[in-house]
């Protein structure tokens, strides 16, 4: 058995190695931060994950594609953090299928984002049957979803229940694993991708990668395993550009995160971590080709300005005061993070166990 342990890092290593020399994957285009407020921080981004209607606005004019996070319309947090199927939540969908709508039509909304449900400890009848609702109500649109890592290498859950992960919904488009270093390692979580996840992708699947881009702010939990986690970002996000761009799975990259967080995790984020913001900006921008963006911050608050000082726009109906999901009382919004592209609900911290894998 170690004999095969040592043969299967080596696999995996040569694989990483050969990323590094060779590799322009024709089919990697996306990238995206999570928790981002103001999408004109990072022109070079391509993909915009929020159910904030200005922001959204703002993203479009900006030429960003943008996903609508939808877990707290179908799911509500108990105090535990497990996740419970609202009640209420077909009339939460039905409030808002009008905005999804105008969204669609006018401001680049190109489909939908959920994350880590099973992880949370939603069933998979319940996590498949949302994805069916999804797709039938919208067949047309992109359904992202995320899953921590360890549900699927460790067949449990964050409340160390036992689970089944008999397969990826065919509803999906596009999915994710998330891993961080305070959890595993790179080479574990690409052969998890290996021997698990591909195998289990339907034709039309493709894969995001999550890449971590944060440092923590004091000694509220450990982030990477490191006394400096800087240097270990920049290390993963080298590896899994790398990656990317060696993949013709991978389609994007979803890094975690750009704004800081320091209620929830008590870190900080890429934004404010200047070798981070200067590499991401760099990938990004090799990925997207978005060097330039000829649209200025100002012009865009200029435009939104108008649209802002009401209710909702005379022209599409859409709610510009608030969030998306401010407005539907049985969702539960501290459950996931309003511009989430990753796993923000609770970020999975279960160590995936080298003879796991």
């Amino acid at each position: 058995a170690r004999t095969m342990r040592f043969t299967e890092s080596l696999v995996v290593c040569a694989i990483l190695l050969v990323s590094f020399v060779c590799g322009d994957n024709p089919r990697l285009e996306w990238f995206s931060f999570a928790i981002v407020g103001d999408p004109s921080e990072v022109p070079y981004c391509n993909l915009f994950v929020s159910y904030d209607v200005p922001a959204i606005m703002t993203a479009s004019n900006l030429n960003m594609s943008t996903l609508v996070p939808v877990l707290t319309l179908f799911w509500s947090t108990r105090q535990d953090g497990r996740l419970v199927r609202d009640p209420d939540w077909r009339q939460s969908w039905d409030s808002l299928k009008p905005t999804f709508n105008s969204l669609i039509s006018q401001y680049g909304m190109i489909g939908f984002y959920m994350e880590e449900l099973i992880w949370h400890g939603a069933s998979f009848s319940d996590f498949n049957d949302t994805c069916t609702f999804i797709k039938n109500e919208y067949p047309d649109s992109i359904l992202m979803y995320v899953e921590a890592a360890p549900t699927l290498a460790l067949n449990r859950n964050a409340f160390g229940e036992p689970i089944t992960y008999p397969q990826i919904p065919s509803t999906i488009d596009w999915f994710a694993a998330d891993l961080y270093p305070n959890s595993g390692t790179i080479l574990q979580l690409r052969y998890l991708h290996e021997t698990l996840i591909y195998p289990m992708l339907h034709p039309h699947q493709s894969i995001f990668l999550i890449p971590p881009a944060f440092d923590t702010t004091g000694d509220k939990i450990i982030t990477c395993g490191a006394p400096d986690c800087v240097p270990v970002m920049l290390s993963w996000a080298d590896d899994m550009y790398a990656w990317a761009r060696n993949d013709t799975f991978v389609i994007g990259l979803g890094v975690y995160y750009w704004a800081s967080n320091g209620e929830e995790h008590f870190e900080i984020g890429a934004r404010d971590i200047p070798q981070l913001a200067i590499r991401y900006r760099q990938i990004g921008s090799q990925i997207t080709n978005r060097n330039d963006i000829s649209t200025s911050s100002s012009s865009l608050s200029s435009s939104l300005s108008t649209s802002s000082t009401s209710s909702s726009s005379p022209s599409t109906g859409i709610s510009t005061s608030s969030s998306l999901l401010s407005s539907t009382s049985s969702a539960s919004t501290s459950s996931a993070s309003a511009t989430s592209l990753g796993s923000t609900t609770s970020r999975s911290t279960s160590t995936i166990a080298t003879s796991t894998i």
